[in-house]
């Protein structure tokens, strides 16, 4: 196996205190996914980038100076099959200057006419997550919650560490998009001018990885996958099989884990991994004693243990098998990306993979 040496200075993400934010948010054009179908979303898998939930952390800009996140000027929209709701992020510090607390302004389209302008403050999303209700726009119990609001790890692989980017996850029974406008009473409905935005635990066929089992496909799902995860491990892994035997979603998956630290890692041998994954979704962790399977029926979209305890999303839908990455991990779809139908990880260019990554 072909040596892996990177330059950086490892800190554990735990490690990283007030630490929020990197310059780019998720705002970065490789994050976009344009066009339908069952894999969509590899369209942007062909360079490194985070997987898209809805808003994610797309929502502000970063001085660098002075660390300050300021919203951008959007207005966002959701709505199910009967009703519309704007909203608009007006800051996220409370009075004091102390961040954490999101100020939203919203109404709510109810048969034909606009709620009066709801506004209010958030508790603090750093000390646990706060989901909200669409309809009626406010604060709700997260068993009900159509969005949540929290902060989520990323990896910034030049630094050396992760940070909390505080971002707004999306419930899969509402759509999401947004306008530029400068307040939500310019809103009228949703119109051609709203620019959805997809969320891979909406809708798998957006996502990175997409559908490994789907009956309308014949799509191989062998393609080389690289991953750097909040932890600063860098991954490759593949599908080598997927069925789906007793409502059993059964993926064996080969998996090459990163190993040492500092400017000595390398990738280890090749493991398999066999994930049995019921009804619902699971969360895989790839690396670290040998890899597992965790049920999730509990935490729906956004409200997942912190990125650095799992690697990937299972859905086992009666509609086929997909595959997500987790929130704040850096993904390629190496074959994609080299056009390679032959996969072998001897192959891979490390270097020049390690230094897409540090450019990211």
């Amino acid at each position: 196996m072909r040596r892996l040496t990177i330059s950086i200075f490892v800190l554990l993400a735990s490690a990283c205190g007030d630490i929020e934010t990197t310059e780019n948010g998720e705002g970065n054009a490789n994050d976009e996914v344009v066009g339908s179908g069952l894999h969509a979303g590899r369209k942007a898998a062909t360079s490194f980038g985070v997987e898209r939930y809805g808003i994610s952390s797309s929502w502000y800009d970063y001085d660098g100076t002075t660390h300050v996140l300021t919203p951008r000027p959007k207005v966002y929209l959701i709505r199910n099959d009967t009703q519309l709701t704007a909203f608009e992020i007006d800051s996220y510090y409370n009075d004091r200057g102390d961040s954490g607390y999101f100020s939203l302004t919203g109404r709510t389209l109810v048969d034909g006419t606009w709620s009066e302008l709801a506004s209010f403050t958030t508790t603090n999303v750093k000390e646990a997550p706060v989901c909200l209700s669409a309809f009626p726009f406010g604060e709700s119990s997260c068993e009900s919650a159509d969005l949540v609001l929290r902060t989520s790890l990323r990896a910034v692989p030049a630094a050396g560490f992760a940070v909390f980017n505080p971002a707004i996850f999306t419930r899969s029974t509402v759509e999401v998009g947004q306008v530029d406008a400068e307040t939500v009473t310019d809103i009228e409905t949703w119109d051609d001018s709203v620019s959805p935005l997809v969320s891979a635990s909406a809708d798998p066929s957006v996502s990175r990885v997409g559908w490994v089992i789907h009956p309308d496909t014949q799509d191989p799902a062998s393609h080389l996958h690289l991953q750097y995860t909040p932890n600063l491990n860098l991954v490759a892994w593949q599908v080598l099989s997927a069925n789906v035997v007793d409502k059993i979603a059964e993926i064996e998956l080969a998996v090459f884990c990163s190993e040492g630290e500092g400017q000595d890692l390398q990738f280890g041998e090749q493991r398999t991994l066999n994930l049995a994954a019921k009804k619902g979704v699971s969360l895989a962790t790839l690396c670290g004693d040998g890899g597992s399977l965790t049920p999730s029926e509990s935490a729906p979209a956004g409200l997942w243990p912190n990125s650095d305890t799992f690697d990937l999303l299972v859905d086992n839908l009666d509609t086929g098998v997909a595959l997500r990455v987790a929130p704040g991990h850096l993904h390629k779809n190496w074959s994609l990306a080299n056009e390679a139908d032959f996969i072998d990880i001897s192959n891979v260019d490390i270097d020049a993979e390690v230094a897409e990554l540090w450019d990211e």
